[in-house]
């Protein structure tokens, strides 16, 4: 079944403007007038009544000579958002007590029957001397609130005073109550979160007290003296005399109370919970009476705040002692995370558990009353799923978890991830709770002809059984996985050294063999191919030589001569340099003369250096430059000489007629380069080695093009000089490639400055 029939919230009740209703209850009267001029602005339409005048120019003009009369005092305490005594005054022949708060950027006067001074016997005496020791003695919460319910009633008269909790779904607990006879007990009854609506609930945390004399009254209209103010902009969120919705009246009746009062208990900056007073006849509070109770509220709050904050210490030290006995069970070199298993006490402890299981990978160890295997790789696959460090629930089914209806053993879990990249993780399981909630009536509301909403019409106690839930996770006990945590994956990382470095120790014979052999063999490769790149262009430049020696030779075959002789020392040099700037790569000593380089104006110079080479094989060349701000701290040389190489890398690999697409972009704080060909493509494995030294791409489409293998080599070691990182992607063979160059973005201005850059090989 569902776990609760309830609504939690009502679409017609969050939309009710409580905090702008327009109207006051009648058991007071208020006047508001602009902070700034102090000119009357509003007044209830039962103000006549308070002065003695008629509705009018006359009464506006009276109203103001009491906000002047008051003034001093006002000024005083003005600034404060909630109300406050500035003593009593004599209208019409009768004292009335005053108070007043700000409201934007009004001034709010509220006038109530006056009451006669009690000195010694005022209620927040009796607060202080009696209430406050009496929860200094109270030894948990639920002392405390049973403490507090009586005081309240004693200070108020109330018939019934019970005290509630909110749940994580926002549904109140009655946890305390003090009932006269002839009153419903509620005491261990639930009543629906739709009985408080959120706007409801957002104002108990402002205002921490409401008070309703008696829910039959007939609310009081607000008169606008100046059209600058209306119902829709009268904020009454904190006055005293605010009207109530028609709906809650009705609520009232409903349960059999006419006059009712709520005292807010405010927890860690939340609403924990309310003490709700209920009589069933009208019963009116003075204003010192309301404001001993909404004192008493907040020491109540600082008690159940206080008490929590050492429960939680408390179990976080038990949990935190726990931890330390589950690590140290760990702390052999040899032992593996299946010795957590073997920890059952401790570990079904620290979670209050029924069962645990540990997954490593493929592998899954588990103690106590568990699901079966197969259900807890699914778990989880299924929590990893997730991305976060701690993950609980207790519902599996309302949390959408795999196979939840078949599972064994298992309503809720608490699961810590110790690897976003592998599946390691440490589950405990949670049995089902049968749960049998009184609810305080079933929670029916509808609808009239017209439309109007209608509260449910019964309070009526009705059992509900819940079932599919484990107890609520608490927040120490997540605190305590989170603990467990962070020692476990330093153990896992730690494990996983040493099991490296195991590896590495006793194969280091073999490895150092193999390494042997293939160095011996990349040397002979490299002289092979060393010795035939630099024999083709000395054979020519012989040949040449050779040939010009001959007095025979025409002005023009010199001059061809000479320009092939001079073509193939450059091809020399070229080899000579590039064997340079890998050795200086490798050996760390490679300087870069940083200046700031227009990258795209970069590419278009690349573009004109090899235009030759785009034409001869009649490549389409096409740009799409994007990046907003193609601008980097760079050796521009040495970045020429990488797009260079890319660039030429891409032509001779790309068949006739082929196409080559360079774009940039940014991405967060880079600014990206690439150089998409249509070329012979790669495959996994070279994908591997093309930025190693020596090494070519062989495909059947191009079986071999010469050449050192340098350049890509050269290229990723001058990009991570700069800080950068060069890339390659490759859908496989005949299939083009795609170079991509990422390079920090300038951060702002920068002056020209050289550094030595300690680069490692690629």
């Amino acid at each position: 079944m569902q776990i609760s029939p309830f609504l939690t919230s009502n679409p017609e009740c969050v939309d009710e403007p409580i905090r702008v209703p327009g109207s006051i209850q009648p058991h007071g009267w208020l006047v508001a007038f602009d902070s700034a001029s102090s000119q009357v602005v509003a007044y209830s339409d039962n103000c006549a009544e308070l002065m003695g005048l008629p509705s009018g120019p006359g009464l506006t003009a009276a109203l103001q000579l009491v906000v002047d009369k008051l003034l001093p005092a006002i000024t005083l305490n003005g600034a404060e958002t909630s109300p406050v005594s500035v003593g009593s005054i004599v209208l019409d022949g009768r004292t009335r007590d005053a108070s007043t708060h700000r409201a934007g950027s009004l001034q709010l006067l509220e006038f109530e029957v006056g009451s006669p001074p009690l000195g010694h016997q005022a209620p927040i005496y009796s607060v202080s001397h009696r209430f406050v020791p009496l929860i200094q003695k109270a030894s948990d919460v639920a002392e405390l609130l049973s403490v507090a319910a009586l005081e309240i009633k004693c200070l108020t008269g109330f018939g019934r005073v019970i005290v509630y909790s909110f749940d994580a779904e926002g549904h109140c607990n009655v946890l305390a109550e003090q009932a006269d006879p002839g009153y419903a007990s509620y005491l261990g009854h639930r009543f629906p979160a739709s009985d408080i609506p959120a706007p409801a609930r957002q104002l108990y945390l402002l205002n921490h007290i409401r008070l309703i004399p008696d829910g039959a009254y007939r609310p009081v209209a607000m008169h606008f003296v100046d059209d600058a103010w209306n119902r829709s902009n009268f904020d009454l969120s904190f006055a005293h005399l605010r009207s109530v919705s028609p709906v809650h009246q009705e609520y009232m009746r409903n349960m059999g109370t006419l006059a009712s009062m709520s005292v807010s208990i405010v927890v860690h900056g939340r609403l924990w919970g309310l003490i709700s007073c209920h009589d069933h006849h009208p019963l009116w509070l003075d204003l010192q009476t309301r404001l001993a109770c909404e004192h008493l509220g907040s020491l109540l709050s600082l008690q159940i705040e206080a008490k929590l904050n050492n429960i939680e210490i408390e179990m976080r030290h038990n949990l935190r002692k726990l931890s330390v006995q589950i690590v140290s069970g760990l702390g052999s070199s040899d032992a593996s995370l299946q010795a957590l298993v073997e920890q059952e006490v401790p570990l079904l402890q620290l979670a209050r558990a029924g069962g645990a299981a540990v997954v490593f990978d493929n592998q899954c160890w588990t103690t106590g009353q568990v699901p079966s295997v197969d259900h807890i790789m699914s778990l989880a696959t299924w929590i990893g799923e997730r991305g976060a460090d701690v993950f609980e629930t207790d519902n599996l089914g309302a949390a959408g978890a795999p196979c939840a209806a078949s599972l064994a053993h298992a309503a809720g879990l608490l699961a810590i991830s110790l690897s976003q990249v592998h599946r390691h993780l440490v589950i405990w399981f949670r049995p089902e709770i049968v749960q049998s909630i009184c609810w305080a009536g079933e929670n029916v509301k509808d609808t009239d002809a017209q439309g109007r909403l209608h509260p449910r019409l019964s309070f009526e106690s009705w059992v509900e059984t819940v079932r599919g839930r484990c107890v609520a996770w608490e927040a120490f006990e997540r605190a305590g996985a989170l603990e467990l945590r962070q020692s476990l994956s330093g153990i896992v990382l730690e494990r996983s050294q040493e099991r490296a470095m195991a590896a590495d120790k006793l194969g280091r014979a073999t490895v150092a063999r193999n390494f042997a052999e293939q160095a011996d063999s990349a040397k002979t490769h490299f002289l092979a191919v060393l010795s035939h790149e630099l024999r083709t262009p000395l054979a020519s430049i012989s040949n040449a030589a050779q040939l010009l020696s001959r007095k025979t030779v025409t002005a023009e075959k010199t001059a061809n001569l000479l320009s092939m002789v001079t073509r193939n020392v450059m091809l020399a040099t070229r080899l000579v340099d590039d064997l340079h700037d890998l050795s200086a790569i490798s050996a760390g000593k490679l300087t870069l003369a940083l200046e700031r380089v227009d990258m795209h104006a970069l590419v278009r110079d690349v573009n004109e250096l090899l235009e030759q080479g785009f034409t001869a094989k009649e490549l389409v060349l096409s740009l799409q430059l994007d990046a907003d701000n193609p601008h980097v701290m760079a050796d521009p040389a040495r970045m020429q000489q990488v797009l260079w190489n890319i660039w030429r890398n891409a032509i001779k690999f790309t068949p006739r007629g082929g196409h080559i697409r360079i774009t940039s972009e940014m991405r967060e704080s880079d600014f990206v380069i690439t150089c998409t060909d249509s070329g012979v493509g790669l495959d996994p494995a070279s994908l591997q080695r093309i930025f190693y030294a020596f090494e070519q791409v062989q495909s059947e489409t191009l079986p071999s093009l010469g050449g050192l293998g340098l350049g890509l080599a050269i290229a990723m070691g001058i990009v991570e000089g700069h800080g950068g990182k060069l890339s390659a992607t490759s859908e496989g063979l005949d299939r083009g490639a795609t170079f991509t160059v990422f390079l920090p973005a300038e951060p702002g201005d920068q002056t020209e400055s050289d550094r030595s850059m300690a680069l490692h090989p690629a």
